[in-house]
């Protein structure tokens, strides 16, 4: 009888695991959905990864032991979704694991400038002031920045309710850009802007309290030379 070679050895399927994000996990924008896999009939014979969001179709991610995916969470919509991945060796596939995670999707917040007015007259410093809101919840908002003109952002006082010192004082006559933005920790409302026009009033000039001071020493000079009659 002829030799029969031994039967080859049964195939091991791959283990796959998910590093991130995390089960139970709230994430927003785009993410990198992260993780590894190994087989024990030796780490080369895996041959690809798959992934899929919920009831979508299986797509490939990038890479074998080491892997990931970018997601892009918006197109999921807000609420809780699950994310399954399992890989394959070319004979088997391994089981499917997966997590749960919660999309948070964010909106910007709003902003408005209440005082000034647009197109308001400045004579001395003001406060400028205003209010900023946001439908994910008014306490998301995290700060209230000013500009005037092509100056730096300033940091406003209060975030619902804000409020801005401007000091006029050592700024020239003329027209001005007011620019305000609230910022939620993710994202920038629209910037709002006025346009104001800065008049300070003058000074008394140098000849003018000459003339006055002149016209009182007059007064006082013509009380002195007046004498009672005896």
């Amino acid at each position: 009888e002829g030799y029969a070679p031994p039967p080859p050895p049964p195939n091991h399927p791959p283990t796959v695991a998910i590093i991130h994000p995390e089960n139970g996990a709230t994430v927003s924008g785009t993410i990198m959905i992260q993780g590894k896999a190994s087989d024990e009939d030796g780490n080369k014979t895996i041959q690809k990864i798959e992934i899929k969001i919920d009831d979508k179709d299986w797509i490939q991610a990038t890479g074998t032991t080491s892997w990931s995916y970018e997601w892009n969470t918006t197109q999921a919509g807000k609420g809780n979704h699950t994310i399954y991945v399992w890989a394959y060796d070319g004979e088997d596939y391994s089981n499917i694991v997966s997590v749960n995670v919660n999309v948070f999707i964010n909106h910007k917040p709003f902003i408005e400038i209440i005082e000034p007015e647009n197109g308001s007259i400045v004579e001395k410093s003001i406060i400028i002031k205003g209010k900023a809101w946001d439908v994910d919840g008014n306490e998301s908002i995290v700060k209230v920045e000013v500009k005037i003109d092509d100056g730096e952002w300033v940091l406003a006082n209060g975030t619902i309710l804000w409020s801005y010192l401007w000091n006029i004082t050592k700024i020239k006559n003329g027209k001005y850009e007011i620019k305000v933005r609230a910022w939620d920790g993710v994202n920038y409302s629209n910037i709002i802007s006025i346009m104001v026009e800065v008049k300070r009033k003058k000074g008394i000039p140098g000849f003018e309290i000459l003339a006055i001071v002149t016209a009182i020493a007059v007064i006082l000079l013509k009380r002195k030379l007046t004498f009672p009659k005896a």
